[in-house]
């Protein structure tokens, strides 16, 4: 049974406060997951028997359906205050990266991998670009700002984590949630088997703390909010176009024959 809608106890919000991550656990039904998942394997035109079929390395799919958060996962959702516009530091349009997990994961079971590290880095990096940066990190007066290539995403990210030495590898059970602040440099991994002043929602503490400053007094953006198209969503309707065809060409197989 997954656990019931209960506020953040003050340990747990000191911990994203001062890490920027917390790990929720027992927060929907292994049910509940089963069915959010039954038909993934036909959606990715793979068999999980065969691992010949296996073909990518990662997909980032296409939604087909919503449901209620809230109703999902009521504990996730009472603790819960993207690359489609320009960031700033106190860029509204994102508040908490959310890490569901739909299946148990070991460690070294293929986990995503935060870099509470890098924070303070990125914090400091849209406090020194007021006029905004593209989702790659170009700062506008870029040239190809506020362009995203595909090829070219990570470059910034990838250059930041090398200068990092702290990495956590999330991994739990299945109904477990994790939820990090919006800065948390995070990546995909191999499947290998502090008192602040003011009303501050929990991700801007984590900010101001990871700036070393009690407020933004004095700092504001200077540049418009604009949301910008990435080259994923294309390739997420692609993607879900080909998904659609399979689960069609499931049904139709799976279809009684007239007169039969």
């Amino acid at each position: 049974m997954a656990a019931r809608a209960t506020p953040l106890t003050a340990e747990e919000r000191d911990h994203f406060v001062d890490h920027g991550w917390l790990h929720l656990k027992n927060c929907f039904t292994r049910e509940q997951a089963e069915a959010a998942t039954s038909d993934v394997w036909v959606r990715l035109g793979m068999d999980p028997k065969d691992k010949s079929t296996w073909s990518k390395e990662r997909i980032h799919m296409p939604h087909h359906r919503e449901f209620d958060a809230s109703q999902f996962a009521p504990r996730a959702w009472a603790a819960i205050y993207g690359d489609f516009f320009v960031h700033y530091l106190d860029s509204p349009e994102q508040g908490l990266l959310v890490i569901p997990l739909f299946t148990d994961i070991v460690p070294g079971g293929g986990g995503t991998y935060i870099c509470p590290e890098a924070m303070p880095k990125v914090a400091k990096y849209l406090y020194q670009n007021p006029a905004g940066v593209s989702p790659i990190m170009q700062p506008r007066g870029h040239p190809n700002f506020p362009e995203t290539p595909f090829s070219r995403g990570t470059d910034w990210f990838n250059e930041l984590a090398q200068g990092c030495s702290e990495f956590i590898e999330t991994h739990g059970q299945c109904g477990d949630v994790f939820l990090l602040h919006p800065l948390m440099l995070h990546a995909a991994s191999n499947n290998m088997l502090r008192h602040v002043h003011g009303n501050y929602t929990l991700v801007e503490r984590a900010t101001l703390k990871a700036l070393g400053k009690e407020d933004l007094g004095g700092w504001e953006i200077t540049g418009p909010r604009q949301e910008v198209v990435p080259e994923r969503v294309k390739i997420q309707e692609r993607i879900k176009q080909e998904e659609l065809e399979r689960l069609q060409a499931r049904e139709a197989a799976a279809a009684p024959i007239a007169g039969a």
